[in-house]
C-alpha cells in the first residue's frame, strides 16, 4: 500500500455521463427505500450536463461540492469499493468527531465504466492513510 505524502495530491478525476450519473442517484435512493425513491420521481431531479468527481488525501469534490473526509476533526477509518450487478460503488467512511461525541459518516462514489482500475489504486491510496 502506497501513502500518501502530500495530502492535496490528485488521486482521480472523473467525469460521468448523464446516464451513468441518474443510475447511481436511482440506486442511492432504492437503497433508501420505496418511498424516497418515488417521492424523488415525482419531484424530478435536475443533472448537470457533465457530473464530475475528484479525488485527493483529503477531500472530494462532487461537481461544486467539496466535502472534507480528513483533518483536525475528521479521520479517515475505511475505505471499500462495493461490487453490485450493476454497479461499483466507492465507500470511504469518516469519523467526524464533536466535543462530546463522534459520528461515522460514509461518502459513496459510482465508479465510471472503464475506471475500475483506477478506484482499486485510489482505495490502496486512502486505505494506507486510514487509521
Amino acid at each position: 500500500m502506497r501513502v500518501i505524502q502530500d495530502q492535496r495530491t490528485l488521486l482521480a478525476h472523473w467525469v460521468y455521463t448523464r446516464e451513468e450519473w441518474l443510475f447511481f442517484e436511482h440506486w442511492k435512493l432504492r437503497r433508501k427505500g420505496v418511498f424516497a425513491y418515488w417521492l424523488s420521481r415525482i419531484r424530478g431531479r435536475r443533472v448537470l450536463d457533465m457530473p464530475e468527481i475528484t479525488v485527493t488525501g483529503q477531500r472530494i469534490w462532487i461537481n461544486d461540492q467539496v466535502e472534507i473526509f480528513a483533518d483536525e476533526t475528521r479521520k479517515l477509518r475505511r475505505v471499500h469499493l462495493r461490487e453490485t450487478d450493476v454497479l461499483h460503488v466507492l465507500e470511504i467512511i469518516y469519523e467526524l468527531m464533536g466535543q462530546n461525541a463522534s459520528r461515522m459518516r460514509m461518502i459513496q462514489i459510482p465508479v465510471p465504466r472503464g475506471k475500475l482500475r483506477e478506484a482499486i489504486e485510489v482505495q490502496e491510496c486512502l486505505s494506507g492513510n486510514a487509521f
